[in-house]
C-alpha cells in the first residue's frame, strides 16, 4: 500500500465514522464510501457499517487489498456534519479538492461546534411548551412545561458530558419532568400533570432513531436496523421508567 492509498483509506474510514456517529443512515454511508473509492477508476471498496463502527476494505487494480476498522464513539444527532460530509465527498468525486485538502476539511467538520448550551436548553423548553399546548394543556400547564423543559435540558446537558448510558440519561430526564409536573400540580399551579408530562417528554422521544431503523431495514441492512431499533426501544423504556418511578414514589409519599 503506497502513501496515496493509505491516505485514501484513512479518508473514507474517517468520513464514514463521522457520518455514522452524527446520525447518517447506514446505506447512505456505505454508498458514499464506495463512490469515493471508485472515483479514480483504480480502486473499489467493500464497506460494512453498523451504528458503532465502520470497516472498509480497499481494492486496487493491481490485486492489492487493504482494510481498516474504526469504532464510532460519542454518537449524537448532528445533521449539519452529515451534510458537510456529503458535500466533501462530492467535492472529492468531482475533483474539486485533493485528497490532502479533504483530510484537512474532515478535521474541520469534526471540530464544528454544536449550538451553545443555553440555546439547546431554550430549545428543550420551547419544545415542551409547544407540545403541551398541542396536547390541550392550559396556559398554566404550558408555563410549567416551560420550566420542566429548562430543568430537563440542564440535566441532559450535564449527563451528556459523561459516558452515561442512553437508558439512564433518558430515565433521569423523564424523572425530572415528572417530578416538576407533579410538584406544580400539587401546589395548584398546573391544571393537569398528564398534559405537562406528555408534552415535556417529546424532546426525549427517539423518533429519529426509529425512522433510521426502519429505513435501514427496508434497505436490507438488518443488523444496523435492528441495532437502531433496539436503541429506540431502550430509550423508550428509559423514558417510561423515569416517569413511572417518580409517580410511584409520589403515590407512596403523598
Amino acid at each position: 500500500m503506497d502513501l496515496n492509498e493509505k491516505k485514501l483509506l484513512n479518508f473514507v474510514v474517517n468520513l464514514g465514522t463521522l457520518m455514522i456517529k452524527n446520525g447518517a443512515e447506514i446505506q447512505r454511508t456505505e454508498q458514499t464510501i464506495m463512490r469515493i473509492a471508485a472515483s479514480d477508476s483504480i480502486h473499489s471498496a467493500e464497506v460494512f457499517a453498523v451504528p458503532t463502527s465502520v470497516m472498509v476494505t480497499l481494492h486496487n487494480n493491481k490485486g492489492g487489498t487493504f482494510s481498516e476498522l474504526k469504532r464510532a464513539y460519542g454518537r449524537r444527532i448532528n445533521l449539519e456534519k452529515v451534510i458537510a460530509c456529503d458535500r466533501l465527498a462530492a467535492d472529492y468525486i468531482e475533483k474539486n479538492k485533493t485528497l490532502d485538502e479533504c483530510l484537512n476539511a474532515l478535521e474541520d467538520i469534526d471540530s464544528l461546534t454544536d449550538f451553545k448550551v443555553h440555546v439547546r436548553i431554550a430549545a428543550y423548553s420551547l419544545i415542551c411548551l409547544s407540545f403541551t399546548m398541542l396536547f390541550r394543556g392550559t396556559v398554566a400547564d404550558g408555563f410549567v412545561a416551560l420550566l420542566a423543559g429548562i430543568f430537563q435540558g440542564i440535566v441532559m446537558e450535564i449527563l451528556g458530558r459523561y459516558d452515561i448510558s442512553v437508558f439512564l440519561s433518558n430515565a433521569a430526564g423523564s424523572a425530572v419532568v415528572a417530578f416538576t409536573a407533579y410538584i406544580f400540580y400539587i401546589i395548584g399551579i398546573a391544571d393537569s400533570y398528564n398534559s405537562v408530562i406528555l408534552g415535556s417528554l417529546m424532546p426525549l422521544v427517539p423518533g429519529f432513531a426509529a425512522t433510521n431503523a426502519v429505513r435501514d431495514l427496508l434497505y436490507g441492512d438488518y443488523v444496523a436496523g435492528n441495532a437502531k431499533l433496539t436503541e429506540a426501544l431502550v430509550t423508550s423504556v428509559g423514558i417510561a421508567t423515569g416517569v413511572i418511578t417518580t409517580l410511584w414514589l409520589f403515590s407512596c409519599i403523598i
